[in-house]
C-alpha cells in the first residue's frame, strides 16, 4: 500500500512537532493494517495552501484520504476538498467528525511533574484573607497558583 503525505506541519525539532509526527507514524500504521485500498492520503492542514488540495487529491486518486486536523481549526475550504472530493475520508483533530485534543495530548507528554517542596508558597506570598471573595483554596492549590504567577 502506498502512503501518500505532505510535509507540511510542525518542525520534528518543536515538542509539538515530535507529537504530530508520533500521531501521523500511528495513523499510517494503522492505515496499513485496516485499509484495503491500493493507496492512502493523508493531509496535514498544519500551515497547508489550500489552493490545490481538491485538484492533489483527484491527481494522487487515493482510495481513502485522512486530514489529521489537530493544531488548529483548519480553513473550511480543507475540509471541503476532503469531503468534497468523492473519496471515502476521515477527519479527525479540530473537526466535528472525531474531535481529538491535540494540546493536551503535548501537555501530557511535556508537562513537568513537580514534587510538593518546589510548589510550597514563597515567605512573601500573598494568602487569600477571609473577608477576600471567590473561592477558597486548599494549600496544594493555593501553591499551584503561586507557582505559576497567576496569584493577583
Amino acid at each position: 500500500m502506498e502512503i501518500i503525505k505532505s510535509t507540511n506541519g510542525f518542525p520534528y525539532a518543536w515538542k509539538a512537532g515530535r507529537v504530530e509526527h508520533l500521531i501521523r507514524q500511528i495513523l499510517e500504521s494503522k492505515i496499513k493494517q485496516q485499509l484495503t485500498v491500493e493507496r492512502a492520503m493523508i493531509i496535514n492542514p498544519t500551515w497547508l495552501h489550500e489552493n490545490d488540495l481538491a485538484d492533489q487529491i483527484a491527481s494522487a486518486d487515493p482510495g481513502f484520504v485522512i486530514c489529521h486536523n489537530f493544531v488548529d481549526p483548519a480553513v473550511p475550504k480543507i475540509f471541503e476538498a476532503v469531503e468534497q472530493s468523492g473519496r471515502p475520508n476521515l477527519i479527525i483533530g479540530n473537526a466535528d467528525q472525531y474531535r481529538l485534543d491535540f494540546w493536551a495530548m503535548v501537555c501530557d507528554f511535556y508537562f513537568r511533574d513537580y514534587p510538593d517542596y518546589e510548589l510550597a508558597p514563597l515567605p512573601d506570598a500573598r494568602t487569600p484573607t477571609s473577608g477576600s471573595p471567590g473561592r477558597t483554596f486548599t494549600s496544594s492549590q493555593r501553591a499551584r497558583i503561586y507557582q505559576f504567577g497567576l496569584a493577583r
